[in-house]
């Protein structure tokens, strides 16, 4: 009886944890983006979420582990809808679906506000926006070069060097327009004219680099 009734009482324990812990998260990703790393403290953390300061410590020892933490969460959310759009035979059509999923992707407004964080406490912090970077950003470069590089021997693009075409490709695709969302400017409002931007660009980079 008392292995039953400790089983039945550690689930909603487990589900209080589970929400503690995406409460927390949730709390340091607004002040994250709203005040920057670096003036972002575990106390205020603690308090806005309405948790102790050692609770936040039991699970994430350092505020750069929580800010880790945060990033993979976000990254995590974004990297499921991407990985769905490599999921096609033809693997130009997959680096299509990839990429246009991960144009959107960085042209949110969650995407954008963590990238201004990144930035403005890069010269501060090297390490730290090093490792968030090889996080974030390297299981995206790694599936869109292997996708590149499955296109070129599939004999769809015709420049060998996946890596040069990748850099190639989401500076085309995205380099204007989160240039201009970082800066707080209007950039393609509408779904439309995201769309007729990422069409356009997919264009050109096919006439430079399609066979």
């Amino acid at each position: 009886m008392k292995s039953v009734h400790s089983k039945r009482m550690g689930r909603p324990q487990q589900r209080e944890a589970q929400a503690l812990i995406a409460r927390i998260l949730e709390t340091a990703a607004r002040l994250f983006k709203e005040q920057g790393y670096a003036a972002t403290s575990i106390e205020q953390i603690a308090s806005v979420s309405g948790s102790g300061k050692q609770t936040i410590y039991r699970r994430f020892s350092t505020k750069e582990l929580l800010f880790q933490a945060v990033m993979d969460a976000h990254t995590a959310s974004v990297g499921e809808r991407v990985c769905k759009g490599a999921v096609n035979d033809d693997p130009l059509v997959a680096l299509r679906n990839t990429t246009r999923e991960m144009f959107d992707r960085m042209l949110s407004a969650d995407s954008v506000a963590f990238h201004r964080v990144l930035i403005a406490e890069a010269s501060r912090f090297p390490a730290l926006v090093s490792r968030t970077f090889e996080h974030t950003i390297g299981p995206f470069s790694a599936l869109t070069v292997g996708l590149l590089r499955a296109a070129v021997v599939n004999g769809q693009l015709r420049l060998a060097d996946p890596e040069r075409l990748f850099g190639l490709l989401t500076g085309l695709l995205t380099g204007w327009p989160h240039q201009q969302a970082l800066l707080g400017c209007e950039v393609l409002p509408t779904d439309a004219s995201k769309s007729q931007y990422f069409d356009a660009a997919w264009a050109v980079f096919l006439t430079g680099a399609g066979a």
